[in-house]
């Protein structure tokens, strides 16, 4: 086994921190299910694309460095 590898129970609550904070419902979640409740399905579907995008692009710019500047 390598040395740079990290012990068992640390990954587990990693894991485990990144789980909760992908099930916490934030913002963009306020947002989609508002949209979707007043003006319609295809409304959260158009939103819910534009939150994606935002993250790609976020995801983009943060391997990039560029978060930074």
């Amino acid at each position: 086994m390598s040395d740079a590898l990290l012990p068992l129970p640390v990954l587990a609550g990693f894991g485990a921190l990144c789980l909760g904070m992908v099930l916490t419902p934030g913002p963009n979640m306020a947002y989609l299910a508002s949209r979707a409740a007043c003006q319609g399905r295809k409304a959260g579907l158009i939103s819910l694309a534009g939150v994606g995008v935002g993250f790609c692009v976020f995801l983009l710019l943060t391997v990039g460095g560029l978060t930074a500047v």
